[in-house]
Formats: structure tokens, C-alpha cells, sequence
């Protein structure tokens, strides 16, 4: 950790991660010592033969345990805080007068947090909001790619009914 200037691994692997953008990289502490574990990872210049394998189960009980797969590994590798939230919760006074609308929502950004509504997101949700919160970053991290994915979404067919 004395590299990264980070006391725990947990921190050091989301600043490697946001270090270095072309790797995956994963600690894996045993007291001590700790195992790291670094992966390329597809970039504009270099792609991925890898396949993946995409499972056709799709149901809700299966889409929540990939869904929370999936916020726990960005979460640990990347530091993007997601909340899980349901109805109820978003009916109490607590929240009545935060987001109004959010109940609607199957998932929401607020105060810089993703909310995942566990009662009505569907697997893309986290992505969605995810992608909000990525964009605005790009915007000011890479204003040249910015550029390029706004200037991109004019070729989607059919972008008039989206």
C-alpha cells in the first residue's frame, strides 16, 4: 500500500484502477502479504479475442444475483458507491421531500450516489446511471472522446424513437 499512499487495500486497487485505465487490477490481501492480479483491458487500441458467454436465463431472481454480482465487483474495483433502495423505503418521510419522483424510477443519482431501486430495476439500471455519471466525467477527463461519442450517436439507426 506504501506505493499507492493508500492504507488498505481496498483503496489502493480503486486508485490503481483509476491509475491506470487500460488495466483491471485486483488485490488480494492475506495479512501480511497480498496477491495482485493484473488484466488488460480492451481499449480503442488494443480489442479482446475473448468471448463471452452470455447465459439466456433471464428471470428476476436470476437478474438480482447478477445485478448484485455486478455492483459489487465496480463497486470493489472502482469505488462507484451504489445504494440498493426499495418502495417502501422511498414512501417514508425521509425521503418524500429528497426525490420526489423517485419511486417511478428504477434507479436514480443523488448527492453524487446511485440509488438501484431493488423493486423495479431491471439488469440495466446500474449502467444507465452509471453511464450518467461516466459522461460527465468523460466530458472533463477526455474531452476529445466526449466529442467523438456525442458526435457517434447521430450514425444509431432509428436515434429519433429513442
Amino acid at each position: 500500500m506504501n506505493e499507492t499512499g493508500e492504507t488498505t487495500p481496498e483503496a489502493s486497487v480503486i486508485k490503481l484502477n483509476d491509475l491506470y485505465r487500460d488495466k483491471e487490477i485486483e488485490i488480494t490481501n492475506y495479512g501480511e502479504t497480498s496477491k495482485i492480479t493484473i488484466t488488460d483491458r480492451p481499449t480503442n487500441k488494443r480489442r479482446t479475442d475473448e468471448y463471452i458467454k452470455i447465459d439466456p436465463e433471464n428471470t428476476q431472481t436470476r437478474n438480482r444475483g447478477v445485478l448484485k454480482s455486478m455492483l459489487d465487483r465496480v463497486s470493489s474495483l472502482y469505488g462507484i458507491n451504489f445504494i440498493t433502495i426499495t418502495n417502501e423505503d422511498l414512501s417514508s418521510h425521509e425521503w418524500m421531500d429528497k426525490a420526489p419522483c423517485a419511486k417511478s424510477a428504477k434507479a436514480f443519482v443523488y448527492n453524487g450516489d446511485i440509488y438501484i431501486n431493488i423493486d423495479k430495476a431491471d439488469i440495466d439500471a446500474p449502467i444507465h446511471e452509471m453511464l450518467h455519471i461516466i459522461l460527465g466525467a468523460t466530458r472533463f477527463t477526455d474531452s476529445e472522446l466526449y466529442m467523438e461519442l456525442l458526435s457517434s450517436v447521430d450514425s444509431i439507426p432509428n436515434i429519433d424513437k429513442y
